[in-house]
């Protein structure tokens, strides 16, 4: 039942996939809720990254963590030395729902970098059969120094 969101002026479109419920069991028709902008681009309204947290160890890592999100079949980093992320800009992808952590390494020491995490939700259009993948919103921007050695 498509309606419009208030807050962002989007219009809200129901998927409907196959999936699994809570105990494990087949469920033949699994809905998320997604929003919709002018352009097109598809934002899941439930798929979201809560307490991102960006910690500096030794030898030029860092270890990023977030809450699980049960809805969610990976999650997306983006991190950069600009806070607006307009350039110098690196993305890495984990491709599994179970991890919740990422180390980045081979950062520049005594740098201060900005990360964001967003979730990935991958699924199999009912009507061409091709796989897609919907986003979650990026969770707040999180800053960290990387240690000198």
């Amino acid at each position: 039942m498509p309606g419009q969101d208030q807050a962002s002026n989007k219009e809200t479109v129901s998927v409907t996939m196959p999936g699994q419920d809570q105990k494990g069991n087949q469920n033949p028709v699994n809905a998320i809720n997604l929003l919709k902008d002018k352009a097109g681009v598809l934002e899941a309204k439930n798929l979201h990254v809560a307490n991102v947290k960006a910690k500096a160890r030794k030898g030029r890592k860092v270890l990023i963590t977030w809450k699980k999100n049960k809805q969610a079949s990976g999650y997306q980093i983006r991190y950069s030395t600009r806070k607006d992320f307009k350039r110098a800009a690196k993305n890495v992808t984990v491709n599994k729902a179970s991890i919740c952590k990422k180390c980045l390494k081979k950062l520049q020491a005594g740098k201060t970098y900005y990360v964001k995490v967003r979730t990935v939700k991958k699924f199999t259009s009912a009507v061409t059969g091709n796989k897609k993948s919907v986003y979650g919103r990026w969770s707040a921007t999180k800053r960290f120094k990387v240690k000198i050695e």
